[in-house]
């Protein structure tokens, strides 16, 4: 990779020349570009400030200025190199992405950094997992658009022990679930930050037994965004779209919408169980419909109480059913 500049007494320009692999150019806290498109002989541009660094740059072999990981900082006079290590700030600790990154799979990039706090970068793609993808705690991660495909390989995303990491972006999961289950999205553990992660769910295939594709339990966390809409599936036993179960204090948004799935057991788009206490949510629940038996919008079983739970909830059969006490439901519009 070849680094042409041309300056300014402002800005600096840099010309990228892509000669082999990728290149990712990060400016203080924002990804700037990475660079995957063209291929070799193309020459991408960006303008940037001067005295900020471009941190944690990855080159190839075949670069001509600064090697692997080095940090590139913009000057008046120039553009200059230094090694991490004596200057600059390293933004993320390991990076994934189809070539030229630490890693080309989430969970190895994960399963290897398990034990040490670390941040992590995953860029937008398709990563295709065989086994669940565990989630490390006390640890950051960034989805830049990126699908998780479990395919047929009966495996999740699990976060279900992870405690005190954040994650943000935007995640899709597709795949069938676990075999008895269809679950793709576990998360548990405690003081988790994903309030600015967006995750939406594709299921592929109803499990054997139930569905039940997210399932939310822990305490003290923040589950960001998740979406579950335009599936149409048969299955057997019950279907919950989105099941808190023994989850406290915690907080989320809620989209299950366009659901069609024909079961003999009960469909529901979110179901509270097994004492889900203390816990706000903002929900949007629509058009969702089992054509064998029954289907209710939201439902709460005794034990689950003192939530507070806000949107719309509308077409559906049986839009709330509160089987509990304390329950704050008056904002809810259905």
């Amino acid at each position: 990779m070849f680094i042409k500049k041309i300056f300014t007494k402002k800005t600096l320009s840099l010309s990228i020349l892509i000669v082999g692999a990728l290149g990712l150019i990060i400016l203080g806290n924002n990804i700037v570009k990475a660079i995957t498109e063209g291929g070799a002989g193309n020459t991408n541009e960006i303008t940037i400030p001067q005295d900020l660094a471009v941190t944690r740059f990855i080159a190839d072999s075949n670069s001509a200025t600064g090697t692997v990981d080095q940090v590139l900082t913009a000057k008046a006079g120039g553009v200059e190199w230094s090694d991490a290590s004596s200057g600059g700030q390293t933004l993320y600790d390991f990076t994934v992405c189809a070539s030229g990154c630490d890693y080309t799979s989430i969970y190895t990039a994960f399963n290897s950094n398990s034990t040490t706090p670390s941040s992590y970068w995953v860029s937008k793609g398709t990563y295709s997992e065989t086994v669940n993808v565990v989630v490390p705690s006390t640890s950051s991660i960034h989805f830049e658009q990126a699908t998780i495909d479990f395919s047929t390989n009966s495996a999740y995303f699990d976060a279900s022990t992870a405690n005190n990491t954040t994650i943000n972006g935007n995640l899709i999961l597709q795949g069938d679930g676990g075999t008895s289950n269809a679950q793709l999205w576990y998360s548990a553990g405690s003081g988790n930050d994903y309030s600015s992660l967006t995750t939406q769910i594709v299921l592929e295939s109803a499990g054997t037994n139930s569905t039940l594709p997210v399932r939310i339990s822990g305490s003290n966390n923040d589950v960001g965004h998740i979406i579950v809409r335009d599936i149409t599936l048969a299955g057997t036993g019950p279907v919950i779209m989105i099941w808190p179960l023994e989850v406290t204090r915690t907080k989320g948004n809620f989209t299950v919408k366009n659901i069609n799935i024909s079961t003999s057991g009960q469909l529901n788009g979110i179901r509270f169980q097994t004492n889900s206490i203390y816990n706000v949510f903002n929900v949007l629940v629509e058009d969702v419909v089992n054509a064998t038996a029954a289907e209710k919008g939201i439902e709460l079983d005794a034990g689950s109480n003192y939530n507070s739970i806000f949107g719309v909830c509308y077409n559906v059969a049986t839009n709330l059913d509160d089987n509990a006490t304390g329950n704050n439901t008056a904002a809810l519009v259905i």
